[in-house]
């Protein structure tokens, strides 16, 4: 009576009675039904089913020497079957099972007729120390962090599964009442897990792509200036797959993160060359004004080298070119971008930056030579 395991899945969880948790997924169900993309909505909770309640009288069940185990375990045995053995053939293992003839267990006043063993031995038929009923009840009851949950199942039709995790919480923040919230489960819960990973994984190539520029140029001030290509190719990368209609998946994610330890190249090989003609004692500005035009060969010529290298996959040529294509995409198009804007916009912000730090380090100076002079002076 479970729920079927779709392409999305979430949990309606909360301390509330189980009725109430049904009727709250059904309106949950009603209302995902209402927007495109989902479809095959269902639910894990089934309510009314048929069942059969056997309830100890425990006066009488002690009064005859009979525990409630002992109850428990003569009904197991005899109605739903207790395994008490293997048994093996030709190689096979089989179980032994043992439990009354169907013809014995169909028929709930069956259950009355049962005996069990009291304390002294003793046999004692069941229907002295239990009360038997028929009634509706779930299919199962489903927890988690210790709250009742129900658990509903979706396929998806043309949706991403970032954009149904979005419409689902929008909805659960409009309609559930208090108490009772959504947890996600599934392809949907690996998505989160996979961008909070990356999201990790961006921050910890921003911080060692710094820590290696700094080491490289012996300076605080320069990687900045490097370290400008990263958003620059993010313009092209984010725009590109929004342009082509694709999302931001595991693959965009990857050629992102190769897009970082590519697109610095082409600021290194600027500011490199810039600070070289700055140690020869040319100006600044007058060095940039050198450089780049010297650099640009080189820049273009790896940019261009990289961007027909991944234009196939870009393209989408050859099988299972899908799951290849956004990588290709955010790869050639962030490369693009950041080798038209580093050229124009990463010389004016050297030049800016480099203005900013001589500008520090001569207030810093005044503010030494000023402590310097009190502390002569007393």
């Amino acid at each position: 009576g479970g729920g079927g395991n779709g392409d999305f899945e979430f949990n309606i969880r909360g301390n509330v009675e189980l009725a109430e948790l049904d009727e709250i997924s059904d309106q949950m169900i009603r209302d995902l039904e209402k927007k495109p993309g989902f479809v095959d909505l269902t639910k894990n909770l089934k309510m009314g089913l048929p069942e059969i309640r056997i309830v100890p009288d425990r006066q009488k069940a002690a009064a005859l020497g009979v525990s409630a185990s002992s109850i428990a375990t003569a009904v197991q045995a005899s109605i739903g079957g207790l395994n008490v053995g293997k048994f093996k053939s030709g190689g096979h293992r089989y179980d032994i099972r043992m439990r009354l003839e169907d013809s014995q267990r169909n028929d709930p006043s069956a259950i009355g007729q049962l005996f069990v063993r009291n304390r002294m031995g003793d046999v004692v038929e069941l229907r002295n120390v239990v009360e038997v009923s028929t009634g509706a009840a779930p299919s199962k009851i489903s927890r988690q962090d210790r709250m009742r949950s129900v658990t509903v199942s979706s396929n998806l039709e043309n949706l991403p599964v970032g954009r149904a995790v979005a419409q689902v919480r929008a909805l659960s923040e409009a309609t559930l009442p208090e108490g009772v919230n959504v947890n996600f489960s599934g392809s949907a819960e690996s998505f989160l897990e996979s961008i909070r990973q990356f999201a990790i994984a961006i921050g910890l190539a921003v911080l060692i792509i710094y820590m290696l520029l700094a080491a490289q140029f012996e300076s605080l001030v320069h990687p900045l200036t490097v370290m400008l290509a990263l958003p620059l190719s993010l313009i092209g990368a984010l725009g590109a797959l929004w342009a082509a209609g694709m999302t931001i998946n595991l693959f965009s994610l990857i050629g992102i993160i190769l897009l970082f330890g590519l697109v610095t190249k082409n600021s290194i090989l600027l500011v490199d060359f810039a600070n070289q003609l700055r140690r020869e004692g040319m100006d600044k500005v007058e060095a940039m004004r050198t450089a780049a035009p010297i650099r640009m060969r080189p820049v273009l010529m790896t940019a261009l080298s990289m961007i027909f290298g991944v234009l196939p996959a870009a393209i989408g040529i050859g099988p299972g070119a899908e799951t290849r294509q956004p990588m290709a995409v955010a790869t050639a198009a962030g490369m693009f971008s950041s080798t038209v804007l580093v050229l124009v916009v990463v010389p004016v912000f050297y030049l800016t930056i480099d203005d900013a730090a001589e500008w520090v380090r001569s207030r810093l100076g005044r503010g030494r030579a000023t402590a310097s002079s009190t502390y002569a002076t007393e």
